[in-house]
């Protein structure tokens, strides 16, 4: 199953609620009785043909039977629920103890006798006096047992207004027994999907969880829709089987895993962090658009196939910041591409030296992920030039290997002089594709000028160096701001005072 998702419109807080009770088992982590729990959506138990119930779970000693109410339950919502209790306890015999009945309710939306239901929930020695009386409303817990016992062992089919069948009455002491395991479940409906997304981050350490959900929702509605009713239950074994994304993440190394969620949760998040406070905001005082000041990068933001490129340029030439804006521009196209925020180079050698084939591992995992969603991996990867020589082969290595994965794309930057000083760098990823910034058109950099307020003539030799972004920023933050405010005494603030 590659990710099909169909909502069953009207429906979905029941998926979601079976959904997070199989989570709940994963969680548990007995893999060996994995599939001692059998689950079950629209479907009747295994020995009974009497009802579909919303959602069932099954194990050796126990059959939940559960009712999912999302909105209201009224008078006849309450006798077609006992009517089919009674059913499955006749159809259970001698296991009658095994039937739970359960009712599951949408927290936000509270239903009629919901008190009511809840104080029921609570009793387990219920007093075997109560009689059953078909009363006509239900005020108190009182009533509501009466009303329960009335249909489970009094109602004769004279009696029944339901497409509910009626069955045979049952003994007052089995129905005494099923009343006192009745259990309330009341779920926040807003929540669910949040407390699930969180389950399978914690479950799956994955990097994409709303994705996982949309092919465990597709699994549930394949079941629930089918026309075999054997076929609407399922082990979690099937449903890893099915679902391929939670087959990757339930069987990796938790080392490899431990480095998945370093590279996602924390390496990614502190440096785009950084970038954003640094790039963003009023600190961008000359950012200008990519297909202006470096045409030579917009094929690279326009590409829908797999590709690896070294961004190459001077100190100051703006890497970092053309890396961050391909960044954004990648960020939104996530049916062809799972962009990872830029990660600086030196972030992940420690890593590297105490187990490649570790880093690797974690590497695929991701290129797995997105292989099986029809996405490329796009890694942004910061100033090479940062680290020693040594450890640049390290990393070059990884890129290497890396870089054959069908669904693996990179974009590293390194200073020009650096690159060019790495011969054992150059060697391994000479196969990847090089892009060189240029230095700001000399026009564009007047127009930047003029546009601060700064009408004073500059001369040609100091706009040439100016072509430089780093330096045409510093020079707007020191001479932008207004000459009567103190500036820091630099070359920049000589060079206009004596040009």
């Amino acid at each position: 199953m590659s990710g099909g998702f169909i909502a069953r419109q009207g429906f979905r807080f029941q998926d979601l609620f079976l959904l997070s009770k199989v989570l709940e088992h994963i969680a548990a982590g007995d893999e060996q009785h994995r599939d001692e729990m059998v689950f079950g959506i629209e479907s009747p138990r295994p020995d009974s043909d009497e009802k579909d119930w919303d959602v069932l779970i099954l194990q050796e000693e126990t059959q939940q039977v559960m009712e999912v109410k999302r909105g209201a339950i009224n008078k006849d919502d309450r006798r077609d629920f006992w009517l089919s209790i009674r059913a499955e306890l006749i159809q259970a015999g001698d296991r009658h103890e095994q039937v739970i009945p359960i009712l599951v309710t949408n927290a936000e939306n509270e239903p009629a006798v919901i008190n009511e239901w809840r104080e029921l929930s609570n009793l387990q020695d219920i007093n075997p006096r109560y009689q059953g009386v078909e009363v006509s409303r239900v005020d108190n817990v009182d009533q509501l047992i009466q009303q329960a016992l009335y249909w489970l062992t009094v109602a004769t089919h004279s009696d029944n207004q339901s497409k509910t069948p009626l069955g045979n009455q049952i003994e007052h002491s089995i129905a005494i027994q099923a009343l006192n395991r009745f259990r309330l479940k009341e779920v926040q409906e807003s929540e669910l999907v949040n407390q699930i997304e969180d389950k399978l981050g914690y479950l799956a350490y994955g990097p994409d969880p709303h994705s996982l959900l949309k092919q465990l929702e597709g699994f549930i509605n394949q079941k629930a829709t089918t026309e075999n009713e054997v076929k609407r239950c399922f082990t979690i074994s099937e449903l890893v089987r099915e679902v391929q994304l939670l087959d990757i993440y339930l069987h990796q190394d938790p080392e490899a895993i431990r480095l998945i969620r370093k590279i996602i949760d924390e390496l990614t998040s502190v440096c785009i962090g950084g970038w954003r406070h640094q790039f963003e905001g009023a600190h961008g005082m000359t950012r200008q658009e990519i297909s202006i000041v470096q045409p030579a990068l917009v094929p690279i933001t326009r590409s829908s196939e797999k590709f690896n490129q070294i961004l190459l340029g001077e100190a100051g030439q703006g890497k970092s910041y053309s890396l961050f804006q391909i960044y954004n521009e990648f960020a939104s196209r996530v049916e062809q591409y799972r962009v990872y925020p830029p990660l600086q180079a030196d972030s992940i050698v420690a890593d590297i030296e105490a187990n490649t084939s570790r880093v690797q591992q974690a590497f695929r995992i991701i290129c797995g992920l997105a292989a099986l969603q029809g996405q490329y991996s796009l890694f942004l990867i910061d100033s090479l030039d940062h680290l020693p020589k040594d450890k640049r082969d390290i990393i070059g290595d990884l890129l290497r290997t890396c870089g054959e994965h069908s669904r693996f794309c990179a974009i590293v930057s390194c200073r020009q002089v650096d690159w060019d000083d790495t011969p054992v760098l150059k060697e391994r990823l000479e196969r990847w594709s090089k892009v060189h910034l240029e230095q700001w058109n000399a026009n564009l950099v007047r127009r930047v000028i003029s546009k601060a307020g700064i009408e004073r003539e500059i001369t040609p030799s100091i706009v040439t160096f100016l072509q430089i972004p780093l330096y045409l920023d510093l020079f707007l933050r020191t001479f932008a701001r207004g000459l009567d405010e103190d500036v820091p005494d630099t070359f920049l603030y000589k060079a206009w005072f004596t040009s």
